[in-house]
């Protein structure tokens, strides 16, 4: 281990154990861009409204804090369900504040985790107010991992934990109550216990609902500034291990453990085997097959793996498309009493990079989880609801315009013969009058004859009859007169 070496990656994401410099342009760069960064949310809430499942945003670094750059993610928080997740890698600055968390973000006490600096944990903080500290532990390549910090926020409802035996709170005024929390298919620990002398003793049991699917075990920081690690079994039972000292062995005599950070998968319904790598092909049984779930815009991993000989000692597994980080991102991990760093690219690999190695020894993959895109917060879509009531008639509509003529249609057929008529009534006989008669001249009074007798004045009828007589008497003299003229 070189002191003055700095994080260690694959160059390009294949050669290992390459040190890992930035460039001194990247770092103008880097620090130019980040001086002034201010807190932001991608849904720009209030404090507390909005929607508080899937917000996220860029944290405000403290002092000289500086993003590491590519390929590893800045600083950033998520919200999922109630659970903050804080990721990404930063350097260059002085090791007391690193950031500040925004008022959504924050945990209602002050919370201990163990997070890398690549061979080695470091006791980073959390407190009430959102700064982020570091205390203890590893610090010699100049930069820190933020990504095991994982807390429930002060909105979500959580159950103090019943410890046993030896074990007590430490300091319930500045670390609160140790406390589980219940998100969807995991539950989350939180909160510092103590004890004088027996590490042995089983620390405490989670209530029903809150134990895991299989046996895990986890990192958790201790009071030296060494990881230690904590076994969880299927019937909630927690209790110290190993690690939590220099020298690999175990705690004797007074001293306090984090459980912040402890993330229990508790569903195999959402559960699929880690497709492991190379010789990474033998698993620890009794913590269960390696396996990974998605949930609640949320992936996290679980089991145990070994390898049988140093040379095999690289890539772990590769993890599918709905189960990468937005990132790579750094993980501390436990194997044996020893602190273990271990990446996940954008590409979904999981390697390792740093740490104590023990060969035939297996170390665990449940301290790794991480958020990813929520595309299942959205579930299955649901059966039809019952028809509701028919609605109220809705009122007659405007008359339409007239419609063009249609085409003639086809000639009808002839009718029946109609019946008789009957007989007209008879007719009145008509006066004989001439046009040019005076009425006066018919209302005269009636002229007597020599004779006597009455005389009626000559019809219209006899008088054409004379004239007709006297034209026929004096047609000769007529016709004489012509022929002379001739």
């Amino acid at each position: 281990r070189d002191a003055g070496a700095a994080l260690m990656r694959r160059e390009g994401g294949d050669a290992p154990g390459a040190l890992l410099t930035v460039p001194r342009r990247q770092r103008r760069v880097t620090s130019s861009k980040h001086r002034q960064r201010r807190v932001t949310t991608t849904s720009k809430p209030s404090e507390y409204g909005g929607s508080w499942n899937d917000r996220e945003g860029d944290p405000q670094l403290v002092g000289s804090w500086k993003p590491f750059g590519a390929p590893y993610g800045g600083p950033r928080y998520f919200l999922r369900g109630g659970l903050c997740f804080v990721t990404g890698v930063i350097r260059g600055g002085e090791w007391a504040d690193l950031l500040v968390l925004p008022r959504s973000c924050r945990p209602a006490s002050e919370l201990v985790f163990s997070v890398n600096n690549n061979d080695r944990a470091a006791d980073v903080r959390v407190c009430a107010n959102g700064s982020v500290v570091w205390r203890n532990g590893g610090r010699e390549h100049g930069w820190v991992s933020l990504s095991n910090i994982v807390f429930a926020t002060k909105r979500l409802a959580g159950s103090e934990l019943h410890l046993l035996q030896s074990w007590q709170k430490a300091n319930s005024t500045r670390y609160g109550s140790p406390m589980a929390y219940l998100m969807g298919d995991a539950c989350c620990l939180g909160g510092v216990v103590k004890t004088n002398s027996d590490w042995e003793k089983h620390i405490s049991r989670l209530p029903g609902d809150c134990r895991p699917i299989k046996r895990v075990i986890v990192p958790a920081m201790t009071d030296t500034g060494f990881t230690a690690n904590i076994e969880i079994d299927t019937k909630g039972v927690v209790r110290y291990v190993s690690g939590g000292t220099n020298t690999g062995y175990k705690k004797t005599g007074k001293g306090w453990l984090s459980l912040s950070g402890i993330l229990l998968p508790m569903s195999t319904s959402n559960a699929s085997s880690v497709l492991l790598q190379e010789a990474w092909a033998t698993p620890v049984q009794w913590f269960g097959m390696p396996s990974y779930g998605v949930s609640g815009g949320v992936c996290q991993l679980s089991g145990t793996v070994l390898a049988s000989n140093e040379g095999q000692w690289h890539k772990i597994a590769r993890l599918p498309k709905g189960c990468r980080p937005f990132a790579r991102m750094i993980f501390q991990v436990t194997h044996s009493a020893w602190s273990v760093r271990i990446d996940v690219s954008r590409t979904g690999h999981v390697t390792y990079q740093a740490g104590q190695k023990a060969p035939g020894a297996g170390f665990s993959l449940s301290s790794i989880a991480f958020p990813v895109a929520p595309q299942d917060l959205n579930g299955a879509p649901g059966k039809d609801g019952i028809a509701g009531p028919p609605g109220v008639q809705g009122k007659d509509g405007e008359d339409g315009e007239m419609g063009l003529d249609g085409p003639p249609g086809p000639r009808g057929l002839h009718g029946d013969r109609g019946l008789p008529g009957k007989p007209g009534f008879p007719g009145r006989r008509a006066r004989d009058t001439e046009p040019d008669d005076d009425p006066a001249d018919r209302a005269a009074p009636k002229n007597e004859t020599q004779g006597g007798g009455c005389a009626c004045a000559p019809s219209a009828f006899a008088r054409g009859l004379a004239l007709v007589a006297a034209l026929w008497a004096g047609a000769p003299a007529v016709m004489g007169a012509a022929r002379a003229l001739a």
